[in-house]
């Protein structure tokens, strides 16, 4: 018997029979296209940091999951600090081979300073979930 041994239960779901599901996001920040090659090769980590420049393009990085294993219908949407829609923005599906990461670049330039979201949402069928994303542009 160990005496380091530890049991924990833990909930699974079931894909199978769930609606759609959307991991947690990981944020990148690139000022230049190497940085942003860099990014695209996964030769650099995510960022915690929610404080951007406007100088600054953030890249963000996901995966959506759909019952059975189907793939759900992606949008991506920048909202303002009162959760208004600002604009669609565009997310590139994951390419055949990929790790089936969804991506989106989203330059800060044209942002006035501010606090943002951007809102990930993922529908299969009648089923919708969301995922927030908020960040300050200095």
């Amino acid at each position: 018997q160990n005496r380091n041994a530890e049991e924990q239960d833990a909930d699974v779901p079931d894909f199978a029979i769930a609606g759609p599901a959307i991991s947690t996001p990981q944020v990148f920040r690139a000022t230049t296209a190497r940085e942003i090659q860099q990014i695209a090769a996964a030769a650099t980590w995510p960022t915690a940091a929610r404080d951007f420049s406007r100088t600054e393009r953030l890249v963000v990085r996901f995966h959506a999951y759909g019952p059975g294993g189907s793939a759900p219908a992606i949008e991506l949407q920048l909202r303002n600090q009162q959760g208004d829609m600002m604009a669609g923005m565009p997310i590139a599906a994951p390419p055949a081979g990929a790790d089936g990461a969804y991506q989106a670049d989203i330059p800060l330039a044209s942002l006035a300073v501010g606090r943002y979201l951007l809102e990930i949402g993922a529908t299969s069928g009648a089923d919708r979930t969301r995922t927030l994303v908020g960040f300050t542009v200095r």
